[in-house]
């Protein structure tokens, strides 16, 4: 993959780094500081329990450090409390949806605008197609980015003011994520619907501060963990850029291997060894009793060091990547995150390959967990990558990645079971135990064990609010409420913006919200596919939702896989229905009949992943449904049914090649 790189804009302190690492090598191994030996190391911290249940204890210098949460480094992990919160952005119902995952139980939704058709009037002044999230790394404030009326509005993540709106800040045309830097001072927002990255404030009342001109159609922005470079990925144009966040100037640009680009990320700073120069493979090992920390800044020229004192006499230093995901190819690339910012690997990951993001499991001391002789100074890094289109997570190990070793290691596929549809955001949680999965089509969110690489059982959470989109997991934000932080100022700054700004819609309880975001979920298999043994092999190909908004109006959403790409097909209603079920590759004997398009829902193309998201409204509830007859079981009896048809050349369509389940 080709790399363009812009004309450095700082002098390169490969020289002064590889000076200065070897003076302090020399000198800090013969005569440690004793402010270094009176820390304790990283390493050396026992890793807790997945089911303590205290409030997490931060340490207040530095900022925030999760355990391997991206864009914060490895270190201390915190603890899995019932203070932690999980908020995801539904589009559909707009709303956020709060959840304890602790407890594995939804706390309510916070409205932030109505559904269809309201949301179609001329005199309509809430959010609309809330989709992106992000989190203030004091764990105060939560974003949630609205496409649809081109705002973001800041919430209150603490739960101390009801989980109420704070601010709401207007930007340019359907912005799509946000993102704090790592120092909470500024929120970076990607405005996918123009060539810029809007920058406010990070703290009420979130005013603008400016703005960062890049390529057409920014789809998100990941910060390195020290600040110092902005990552933006394009969802428009094959083109990711680096930017000097303190500059705000682009210094590199990257050729991404497709152009539609939603998600990024950094991979966390393994045991905060960071060095300015990339490892040549492989990665170099040091032989001494102790480690250090070389960081330099090209306008200051100035360096620190400070020491931790190790278990182990080899540490691997990792090499620091940006990877991000490309919907349209069904591909996930692997870059440096330094310069010169090379394609490491180009992934093949699968249908509609949705997010990133990495964990870095905690792992006791003096055990192996595959990481080394001692896990706890070799931190294994997974990246975790969704793929709605085929309901899996893959698990890649992204340790000893670097340009010219081989690919990133895929450790495991993770099947989600039959109904678990359209896994979309994914977040790890505090203490690296956990990576948590939102569930578009299912409306639904639930964990993966980080050290098992299996669903954790019991911790499927209905969300009450339709189809969730971005997420993030903020660890103890029900305890980051004390007064005095840096989050609680600019109240009267918030007041005086305005009558909008300080709307406080109530909080939807559970109860309320399941009410009101009622949903039909279908899968549709394969109708033509047998195995060697003659046997019909059905696979779920598409999930589909119908999620109501009012008494004549529903949101239907499909994703639909195992297409040819740019040929054309048309979900449809048919009168007749498939015979026999099955789940995500079942196998089944049962014949079906070729269903035919009776009434077009959508037609669409199939893309260079051989798969399509589509959306769309209508009175499907009133097709789908016959009127007050139920079967036995309680449920409403269909009277049309799902198909995918194929479009044929000279007009019309052809037999189903996908038909609905049972």
């Amino acid at each position: 993959m080709a790399t363009k790189t812009a004309k450095p804009r700082s002098r390169s302190l490969v020289s002064a780094a590889a000076a200065a690492a070897f003076a302090l090598l020399l000198s800090l191994s013969l005569s440690p500081s004793p402010a270094a030996s009176a820390a304790p190391s990283p390493a050396a911290s026992a890793a807790p329990s997945p089911t303590a249940s205290a409030a997490p204890s931060l340490a207040p210098q530095g900022g925030l450090r999760l355990h391997g949460q991206a864009p914060y480094p490895f270190n201390v992990p915190i603890a899995a409390s019932s203070s932690d919160r999980i908020f995801l952005s539904a589009q559909t119902s707009n709303g956020v949806a709060v959840v304890d995952p602790f407890g594995a139980r939804l706390l309510g939704v916070v409205p932030l605008g109505a559904k269809l058709p309201e949301t179609l009037s001329a005199l309509y002044r809430g959010q609309a197609i809330v989709h992106g999230s992000g989190f203030s790394p004091d764990r105060r404030t939560v974003a949630a980015v609205c496409v649809g009326s081109d705002a973001v509005a800041f919430l209150d993540a603490t739960g101390a003011e009801g989980h109420a709106v704070l601010s709401v800040t207007s930007v340019g045309r359907s912005p799509h994520e946000a993102s704090w830097s790592p120092s909470g001072d500024e929120v970076w927002i990607a405005v996918r619907g123009e060539n810029l990255i809007q920058i406010l404030d990070g703290r009420r009342p979130f005013a603008p501060l400016g703005e960062v001109r890049v390529p057409e159609g920014p789809g998100m922005v990941a910060f390195s963990p020290d600040g110092r470079l902005a990552f933006v990925c394009s969802s428009f144009t094959p083109e990711t850029v680096v930017v000097n966040a303190a500059t705000r100037e682009v210094v590199a640009s990257i050729e991404q291997a497709s152009a539609f680009c939603p998600n990024l990320a950094v991979t966390p700073d393994g045991e905060q060894v960071r060095f300015l120069l990339p490892p040549p493979p492989p990665p170099p090992s040091l032989s001494f009793f102790g480690a250090f920390v070389v960081r330099g800044r090209a306008k200051e020229r100035k360096t620190q060091s400070s020491l931790f004192l190790l278990a182990s006499p080899s540490l691997a230093l990792p090499a620091q990547q940006l990877w991000f995901t490309l919907k349209d190819s069904g591909k996930t690339q692997v870059v440096e995150a330094k310069e010169p910012f090379r394609t490491i690997a180009v992934l093949e990951t699968g249908s509609v390959t949705n997010h990133v993001n990495f964990a870095v499991p905690p792992t006791p001391k003096g055990t192996d967990g595959g990481a080394g002789k001692n896990a706890t100074t070799t931190p294994k890094t997974l990246a975790f990558v969704s793929v709605g289109g085929e309901g899996k997570i893959l698990v890649f190990s992204a340790d000893n990645v670097a340009f010219g070793s081989p690919p990133p290691k895929l450790l495991k596929t993770i099947q989600l079971p039959a109904g678990d549809d359209e896994p979309h955001a994914v977040w790890p949680s505090g203490d690296g135990t956990r990576v948590w999965v939102g569930l578009q089509i299912s409306n639904a969110v639930v964990a993966v064990d980080t050290r098992t690489l299996e669903v954790v059982e019991g911790s499927r959470v209905e969300i009450g609010a339709q189809s969730p989109m971005g997420m993030v997991y903020v660890p103890g934000a029900a305890s980051a409420a004390a007064p005095g932080g840096k989050g609680t100022e600019g109240a009267k700054a918030a007041a005086a913006a305005g009558p909008e700004t300080t709307k406080r819609p109530a909080l939807l309880s559970a109860e309320e919200a399941r009410a009101q975001s009622k949903a039909f979920h279908f899968e549709l298999v394969n109708n033509d596919s047998k195995n060697k043994n003659g046997d019909r092999e059905k696979k779920v190909l598409t999930s589909l939702v119908v999620n109501q908004q009012s008494t004549f109006v529903d949101a239907l959403e499909a994703v639909v896989a195992g297409l040819r790409p740019g040929e054309g097909y048309a979900l449809c209603l048919t009168g007749e229905k498939e015979g026999s079920g099955g789940g995500r590759g079942e196998k089944s004997s049962s014949s079906s009949s070729l269903s035919s398009c009776e009434e077009v829902v959508f037609e669409f193309k199939g893309g260079k992943d051989g798969a399509a998201s589509i959306a769309t409204v209508g009175p499907f509830t009133e097709l789908l449904f016959k009127k007050n007859v139920k079967s036995k079981d309680g449920k409403l009896q269909q009277k049309r049914f799902f198909v995918v048809v194929p479009k044929k050349e000279g007009g019309g369509f052809g037999g189903a090649v996908q038909v609905q389940q049972q």
